[in-house]
């Protein structure tokens, strides 16, 4: 069975270099706000130095932080666009898009790129493979369609400090590339949206990297989604994760490494097809049901093999959401690491230490508790530790709620049971945990 750990677990503190932690709890500007969820904490790894400015037509402007990732130089690498703190609305950003290098303190800054007119508000992705610095520009303005029309990768090596063009396409109507992961450090999977509108279709892209340099892009297929293209992410069996990027339904679909094996083997004749996507999570049913946030921006498997989700269309709301990956590649449910009004856009992963960025810095985002208490019921010490589960809170809480609601006591014997035979089927408590909880539960005088 592989190894689960929940988020009360204290993740170890990952980078043994120096950074200065501004604040711990909760950091507020003008314009956005971070606050950790119950059972977590935050502390400011980075924050933007850039201050706001006025243009001639009296709207405050910023350049703010978009993507991230920690370099194989020690180095702390970052992406930038103008926002317009005036305006609600992604598409208000301005032209603009750079990429910078500094210490995790944010001393020796220097910016290594810088194009006036790409878009790179949502494409403008920086990431690391092996010993190599990789970016995208996000896109090539064109005023009468604001999505991205192309899709121009960078290579950027420390050690010289050369940065060259490793991929081009801006054939008419060429793939948008949003989402992003990789395997090994060979495999390249992108996913993005193809065609001209109202006839857009939901792409999913493999490369590979040969001495550094990406390979010729293929298509895998995936065909059509009603909403737009999202973040995706590789688990170490090669399953894949896909998560749509808002402006429809919003749904993380899973598709197996068989799925995308035959895809890559023979992609004209075994393309990835939505009919054989499995439903991982629906976060937003349009327009009856979408309470929080309305797509994805990033997203991971992290090293307990949980999926890690920034949550988030465009602008507010979003959340940090830590899945639990069943054995059987199904949802156990999420927890909520932390929450912002503003965009929350990449998340990485780094030495067991979880990070996001928002427009305002980057963070690390971690567990306040070594040990919770233990479950008691009616007096009852189970010695079972009270974890936080799924997106229910913890497991006293859930077992509270049958007790509140039960019309008798086997009622609540019967919930509890079914909820604890949940939890260790999904792996998070053991056979003996639940039969101590079972064993509360039943000497209970509930109610």
């Amino acid at each position: 069975m592989r190894s689960k750990l929940t988020s009360t677990i204290l993740w170890p503190i990952a980078l043994g270099v120096a950074c200065v932690l501004l604040v711990a709890g909760s950091i507020s500007t003008a314009k956005a706000e971070l606050e950790a969820a119950p059972g977590f904490g935050f502390d400011i790894l980075y924050a933007n130095p850039n201050v706001a400015w006025d243009n001639p037509d009296g709207h405050t402007l910023r350049e703010v932080i978009n993507s991230f990732d920690f370099g194989p130089d020690g180095k702390l690498y970052y992406t930038t666009y103008i926002k317009d703190l005036d305006e609600h609305s992604v598409y208000k950003a301005l032209l603009g898009f750079k990429v910078y290098r500094c210490n995790y303190d944010g001393s020796s800054l220097e910016l290594i790129y810088s194009d006036e007119n790409a878009f790179g508000v949502s494409g403008g992705r920086v990431f690391t493979i092996e010993d190599k610095v990789y970016f995208n520009d996000g896109a090539t303005y064109d005023p009468n369609d604001l999505y991205r029309r192309t899709f121009d990768y960078y290579r950027y090596t420390s050690g010289d400090g050369i940065t060259e063009q490793v991929l081009d396409s801006t054939e008419e109507g060429a793939p948008s590339i949003w989402g992003l992961s990789t395997w090994d450090g060979m495999d390249f999977l992108a996913a993005g949206r193809f065609g001209e509108k109202p006839n857009r279709v939901q792409k999913i892209y493999y490369s590979s990297l040969i001495n550094g340099d990406l390979m010729p892009v293929m298509d895998l297929g995936v065909g059509s989604y009603a909403s737009g293209s999202g973040p995706l992410a590789v688990d170490e069996d090669f399953n894949l994760y896909f998560c749509d990027g808002g402006y429809g339904d919003t749904h993380i679909w899973r598709f197996t490494a068989n799925d995308v094996n035959r895809a890559m083997n023979n992609p004209a004749n075994n393309p990835i097809d939505p009919a054989d996507a499995h439903l991982f999570d629906l976060i937003c049913d349009r327009p009856n049901n979408c309470p929080g946030p309305r797509g994805g921006s990033s997203m991971f498997i992290d090293e307990s093999l949980w999926l890690v989700l920034t949550a988030t269309k465009f602008h507010d709301p979003s959340e940090l959401r830590r899945y639990l990956i069943n054995d059987d590649g199904t949802n156990g449910g999420f927890i909520r690491m932390a929450n912002s009004d503003s965009r929350m856009s990449e998340t990485r992963l780094e030495n067991g230490e979880i990070y996001v960025s928002d427009p305002d810095g980057i963070y690390r985002v971690y567990p306040t508790e070594v040990n919770s208490a233990t479950v008691v019921i009616d007096g009852c010490d189970s010695g079972v530790d009270d974890r936080l589960v799924g997106c229910c809170g913890r497991i006293s809480e859930v077992i509270d709620g049958y007790a509140a609601t039960a019309t008798n006591h086997g009622a609540f014997l019967s919930g509890v049971a079914h909820f604890t035979n949940d939890l260790k089927w999904a792996g998070i408590i053991t056979n003996g945990e639940k039969g101590a909880i079972q064993h509360c539960a039943a000497m209970a005088d509930i109610p």
